[in-house]
């Protein structure tokens, strides 16, 4: 004889949180998102909120890629010194949000300059206060070059802490 036995095996299940319960029910509500993917929008619909852009751009085909073409106006050819560097190397690692828009709008290169031009006056211009102010005079030159050196060099570290402070990294 033969018997035959059913076994009913109950598995409490998690209960499920309020977010999960509403997760079928309010992505066609919250997300824009249909329940059915297979919805399609209307062309009225499709076109309601959208910006219409022109797109003036020439591309040019490279394998299976379409690059556009892109130009920048010419620069000066004038190269940057040492403060101009220093402030490039600055906005690309600290700030590339302000880097990336000044490279964008074709304004960084005059920045630099710029920043070159001012730092190499206000250093011009420093020297000589800071050089009277430590006692570095042509006196002190001719009678003991090598503390003249090094007090000329304090200044010039001093100044360029100064300029640091105030133009490469502000």
């Amino acid at each position: 004889m033969r018997t035959s036995c059913r076994f009913s095996i109950s598995i409490p299940r998690p209960r499920l949180g309020r977010w999960e319960r509403r997760s079928a029910r309010s992505t066609s509500r919250c997300c824009g998102r249909s329940a059915s993917p297979f919805r399609t929008m209307s062309a009225n619909n499709s076109r309601k909120g959208a910006l219409h852009m022109e797109n003036n751009l020439t591309y040019t085909r490279n394998g299976d890629y379409l690059i556009p073409d892109l130009k920048l106006s010419e620069q000066p050819e004038k190269p940057l010194g040492k403060y101009g560097r220093m402030r490039k190397a600055y906005l690309k690692e600290h700030r590339p949000l302000i880097y990336n828009q000044l490279l964008q709008t074709e304004k960084l290169y005059p920045h630099l300059l710029e920043i070159d031009e001012t730092a190499n006056s206000r250093l011009e211009q420093m020297m000589p206060q800071l050089a009277e102010s430590a006692g570095a005079t042509e006196e002190l030159k001719a009678r003991d070059p090598m503390r003249w050196v090094g007090l000329m060099n304090t200044c010039k570290a001093q100044a360029e802490e100064i300029l640091m402070a105030e133009l490469i990294n502000s």
